[in-house]
Order: structure tokens, then sequence, then C-alpha cells
């Protein structure tokens, strides 16, 4: 009896990870278009839903301060676990309508998104320096040093040292593990 109940419970357990790790494998995510220079604007209201959302953004610095700017200004990457809540979406005021392709929205896969999410806020893992040795010639693809080569001079605590000379400096990029 006591065999039964464990058993039970235990396949309670692997069903409800096996539930959780579907849910998260599923999260979908969406393309809204948005008013005129109403980006960032529709990105808060969505935020203050509680809707996970996403503007790939550029950092102005200017005397002022700094300024986020949209790379795809008119448009909001958001995401729901199920299907889209067409009602949370149209509650913006600050949205106009979901692309869609042939009248469904169209669909962007989540390992996608984290790409570009991660290629964009320039976050970097340890395995995309794996294969990396001091000596090594990197070119910088993100930032405001994009096109910029250099050379690693050490690899020390999920940090990468590059010198480089054409502007005579060292710049340090960290990773996550």
């Amino acid at each position: 009896m006591i065999y039964d109940n464990l058993f039970i419970i235990i396949l309670f357990h692997i069903n409800y990870f096996r539930f959780l790790k579907q849910e998260i494998e599923h999260v979908k995510w969406y393309l809204i278009k948005t008013k005129n220079k109403q980006t960032l604007k529709a990105s808060d209201y969505f935020s203050l839903l509680g809707i996970e959302c996403y503007v790939p953004c550029k950092t102005d610095i200017s005397k002022r301060g700094s300024k986020r700017i949209p790379l795809l200004n008119g448009y909001v990457f958001i995401s729901f676990k199920e299907k889209i809540d067409y009602d949370l979406v149209n509650l913006n005021p600050y949205s106009t309508n979901i692309i869609t392709r042939s009248g469904q929205p169209v669909l962007i896969p989540e390992e996608q998104m984290r790409l570009m999410i991660d290629h964009i806020e320039s976050i970097y893992r340890q395995k995309d320096f794996k294969a990396r040795n001091v000596g090594d010639i990197i070119k910088i693809n993100t930032g405001s040093l994009t096109g910029l080569k250099g050379q690693i001079i050490e690899i020390r605590n999920n940090k990468i040292y590059l010198q480089i000379e054409s502007l005579s400096a060292q710049v340090e990029i960290q990773y996550a593990n």
C-alpha cells in the first residue's frame, strides 16, 4: 500500500515536471504594430498588463543623458504561454494591430527570440568563446565598436580581454556560464 502511494506520487511529480517543461518550451512570441512613435509607450503598457514584451533598442548617449531608441520603430514583440489574448492586446491604446500572414498571427519561436535578444543586448555565454584562445583575433559584431578586430590577450573569470590596435585600447567582454 505504501509503495503504491509512493509510486503515484513519483508519477505525479514526473508528469508535473514534464508539464512545466512543455509550458516553458511553448512560449509563443508575436509581433504587434504600434502607433507612430509610440513603440516604447506600447511596450511599457504591455509590461503594466503583465505581458512579457521586448523592443530592440539602442541607447543614444548625449550631454542631456541617455535615451532608448527603438531599432524597429513601430513594433513590439509580445509573448504568451498559450494562444494570443486579443482582449489584452486590444487594451493597449498605443498598439494598432497584430502582424498576420494569411489571416493568422505571425508566430516567432522562443529560440529565435532568445537568440535575437541575446545578440542585441550583447549577452554572451561561455559557449560563444569556448573555442577561443589567447592570441586569437576576433571581430566585434555588436555595440559601438562593431566591425573592429581585436586580439585576445587574456581570458579570466568569465571575461575576455581584447587588445584593439586601431584604438590603442583594451576592451573587456563579460560572459555568463
